[in-house]
């Protein structure tokens, strides 16, 4: 480009300039300005870069001129984000899981071209992206792009769902085969970015994480679901929905001790009508997806927090208690021990009919056999169930033996009429 085209951009250069090198604590002088202008092939004179400033100031951009002393210079002071604002844009960026490592850089970068060469070197200051939670799909942009097309032409969308194994490869739903869904919002839930859409198939809405979703494409079929979507209130989903469980909606009660008010006021909202229950505590109804995400909430607080109703919900709550607590149980067997006959679930026990299902030399030595005061335990000994006192055991064995059938300590229990075998989970020997 000749030097004269150059000339006609003089009032341009001066605006970027001002822009990506002046702020309130370093405004630059005219001088600088015009040794800017000249690296770029423009020349110019003082009076020149006075009538500038002056028409981009008629254009309406805010230009401050500093005058201290014999210091006299001039800095953009009107820009579209603030210092603050930028602050919170990097702080929101590097916060995002869904966000990749390199996407993250890359979109900080972009921001710290909204400020001033001085304000950008303090908004790198405050960037911790290396130790931090990262998606690793490098193709979320695209996808978020993707879904807004769908959206914005009203189409809908095909793509196929993944989760990682415990090599961190991908492994595909459906065993690949793509979902096709009516895309109609986007949704933040938990550090994760969510697709709320209708899937005809299911007759309902539905959501998936956009960061497990790939080859995402726009179809030419129009969308469906409308009236579903018209009926979700959004911000009520996202609420009752925990960790974007799926299950099924429940109205429950719960009741937790006052210093949670907070807790559950951050959760649940500030509209969620809460009723005192005694000088300690409150309780509070609310409909819920109930999943476990929601359980592993309540169970959060301890014994803070209790689910009052419906009765099932409270069983669907002991049930899930039941199988954590199973996870952490010791081993009963340290050995193979060859079983006949067949054994029947009932609760938490194994029942058999057959008292020699398992060998008793073997099972003996599992637990903390009753050991009855001045003659022992006899191999193959029983007694009737329903008269403990059989036993020839004194009261506070008879009592304990009642306590561990009470704390669902016994383990094993052989059926033979009237009679039976019990081994015991017990916490200290029978005495």
């Amino acid at each position: 480009m000749a030097r004269s085209s150059f000339q006609k951009l003089k009032t341009t250069y001066v605006m970027l300039y001002l822009l990506q090198n002046s702020d309130e604590e370093h405004p630059v002088t005219v001088h600088q300005i015009i040794d800017y202008l000249e690296s770029k092939g423009i020349s110019a004179e003082r009076k020149s870069i006075y009538s500038d400033i002056e028409a981009l100031q008629y254009m309406g951009l805010d230009i401050i001129m500093v005058d201290r002393g014999r210091y006299h210079g001039y800095y953009a002071a009107g820009r579209v984000f603030e210092l603050p604002e930028l602050k919170l844009l990097v702080d929101s960026v590097q916060s995002s899981k869904f966000i990749t490592h390199k996407k993250t850089t890359e979109l900080i970068k972009k921001i710290e071209q909204l400020a001033s060469v001085h304000e950008a070197q303090l908004l790198n200051r405050q960037v911790f992206v290396k130790n931090r939670i990262k998606s690793m799909n490098e193709s979320i942009y695209y996808n978020v792009d993707e879904i807004h097309t769908g959206i914005s032409s009203n189409r809908k969308i095909r793509f196929r769902y993944f989760e990682y194994d415990v090599h961190k490869e991908k492994k595909f739903r459906r065993d690949g085969a793509c979902y096709v869904v009516s895309p109609y919002a986007m949704t933040w839930d938990d550090e994760n970015y969510y697709l709320v859409a209708y899937e005809s198939g299911l007759d309902r809405m539905v959501h998936y994480r956009v960061d497990k979703m790939a080859d995402i494409s726009v179809t030419e079929e129009e969308r469906d679901g409308q009236e579903a979507y018209r009926a979700l209130d959004l911000a009520v989903y996202t609420q009752k929905t925990f960790g974007m469980f799926a299950g099924d909606e429940v109205s429950v009660q719960l009741r937790f001790k006052n210093y949670l008010v907070g807790a559950v006021l951050d959760r649940l909202g500030r509209d969620v009508f809460i009723v005192p229950d005694g000088d300690g505590h409150f309780t509070v109804r609310f409909d819920v997806v109930v999943s476990p995400q929601f359980f592993a909430w309540v169970l959060g607080f301890g014994d803070s927090a209790k689910i009052l109703g419906p009765t099932t919900v409270v069983e669907q709550m002991r049930q899930y208690l039941r199988d954590i607590e199973r996870q952490y149980k010791r081993d009963v067997a340290k050995e193979d021990v060859p079983a006949i006959d067949q054994f029947k679930l009932l609760g938490t026990h194994v029942v058999t009919f057959d008292r020699d299902a398992i060998p008793y030399s073997k099972a003996a030595g599992w637990f903390n056999v009753p050991q009855i005061p001045d003659r022992g335990t006899k191999e193959n000994e029983s007694f009737i169930l329903s008269d403990l006192n059989g036993m020839n055991a004194g009261d506070k064995i008879v009592a304990r033996g009642r306590d561990y059938q009470r704390k669902n300590k016994v383990a094993y229990i052989c059926l033979d009429g009237t009679q039976g075998t019990a081994l015991v989970v017990g916490t200290e020997p029978y005495a």
